[in-house]
């Protein structure tokens, strides 16, 4: 599959160090196996708010929200498990 990465999680991508960019860009390959990788589909879950985006937990503390397509895998947002933890908090 495809995998696109929108214009917020590219902004959200170029904060982090370069050793987290390659890890992004590999956890983003590992999406681009989607159908067959399971791996990758076991430590993905929806969200509750939007079942149709999920969030793909990765080996680090950060995670990656994005929706699957017919053809195609849309990342819409990177963000630590730290910065989440916060937002939830504030949510509140």
């Amino acid at each position: 599959m495809q995998v696109i990465i929108s214009e917020p999680a590219a902004i959200a991508i170029r904060t982090l160090s370069d050793d987290d960019q390659r890890r992004v860009e590999a956890w983003c390959n590992q999406l681009a196996n989607w159908e067959t990788d399971a791996f990758v589909r076991e430590r993905a879950h929806a969200l509750e708010m939007d079942e149709t985006v999920l969030v793909l937990r990765t080996s680090t503390d950060i995670r990656l929200f994005f929706t699957v397509e017919k053809d195609r895998i849309v990342v819409l947002d990177v963000a630590r498990k730290d910065a989440l933890r916060s937002f939830r908090a504030s949510a509140k």
